[in-house]
């Protein structure tokens, strides 16, 4: 269901001149509007989405999401995250489309020896990426595109709860997740592409390496993480 008719429907249900007349719902979506409005008062197109997905599988609500446009290819988390590590890779905003191409491959390679020298099994991690799709609007800015995917990230720490999140590339935009989480420690690397481009930023990665690979023993120690 779009937003356009999800406040239609909201629309008749409001209007006391319609209120007396039958309403007839085609579909799962339609009803499940109705159900909200009736069980809980008016709510937002974004409410109701959240709601609606909150038993959702975590693949199931990427692949739905047509938040950024219809019909644009996804990026499916991976991983059993059951180590209770969480990666988030956040590709830097001015990296080309031919540099993602050509670097790509080699990024992958880097990103697995990292999660190896953390003596970490990249399979027992869940890898997420901060941007669930590429953009499809070409008007539709960085932050808009974090915060069309803000609620699915929400709903991939709260399936997944890690203990400690490694964040490769911009941390701001998750300021306000990472106030509003518990228990969780989070860390913050240079995106595997920029460490290309850059190496002399390796040195700064390896020192936050350490520092997570520390919390992380501590955490298996007292039997926080298992």
């Amino acid at each position: 269901m779009d937003r356009k008719l999800y406040e239609d429907i909201i629309g008749i249900l409001m209007d006391k001149f319609r209120s007396d007349r039958l309403i007839i719902c085609r579909g799962e979506g339609e009803t499940g509007a109705l159900r909200a409005f009736l069980s809980g008062g008016r709510q937002s197109f974004d409410e109701f989405i959240e709601k609606k997905d909150e038993k959702a599988d975590v693949d199931e609500i990427v692949r739905n999401c047509a938040r950024c446009g219809p019909g644009l290819d996804k990026t499916f988390g991976r991983g059993t995250g059951k180590n209770g590590v969480m990666l988030i890779m956040n590709m830097p905003s001015m990296v080309a489309g031919i540099e993602k191409k050509y670097l790509g491959p080699e990024s992958d390679g880097l990103l697995q020896k990292i999660v190896r020298a953390a003596e970490l099994d990249i399979a027992d991690c869940y890898v997420t990426s901060l941007i669930k799709c590429e953009k499809g609007d070409p008007s539709l800015r960085p932050s808009q595109l974090y915060k069309n995917c803000e609620y699915i990230l929400k709903k991939e720490i709260e399936y997944y709860s890690p203990k400690i999140i490694l964040v490769f590339g911009d941390i701001i935009p998750l300021q306000k997740i990472i106030k509003d989480s518990v228990d969780i420690h989070w860390f913050n690397i240079d995106h595997p592409i920029t460490l290309l481009k850059n190496p002399e930023l390796k040195k700064r990665a390896w020192g936050t390496l350490k520092l997570a690979m520390e919390k992380y023993g501590e955490m298996k120690s007292s039997g926080v993480i298992r």
